[in-house]
């Protein structure tokens, strides 16, 4: 069962400031997700091959690698960011 606390569990980790609203809204509604996905396994898969990828195979669903010019140069990008330092973004960091 999704009870509160696990909603606040998932919240911190996905860095999500809930308001109280969504805290009480999101434990129904998670269950429901779950219930839902817990349908799937019930599915008769048997002589059904996994797929690795969302498509057979026989195209490139991939665009030509190519290199393009930018109407903006790199100087003005860093300059829009919050923070850069050698030539690099600089961004909170995520990982303890």
């Amino acid at each position: 069962m999704i009870d509160q606390s696990t909603v606040d569990t998932l919240a911190g980790l996905a860095r999500l400031a809930l308001t109280d609203e969504e805290r009480r809204v999101f434990p129904g509604q998670l269950a429901s997700d779950i219930q839902s996905l817990e349908k799937l396994s019930l599915l008769n898969t048997d002589g059904i091959e996994p797929m690795i990828y969302g498509f057979d195979g026989t195209q490139n669903a991939c665009r030509e690698d190519s290199a393009q010019t930018s109407a903006v140069s790199r100087e003005e990008l860093f300059s829009l960011a919050p923070a850069s330092a050698d030539s690099c973004f600089v961004v909170p960091r995520i990982l303890e």
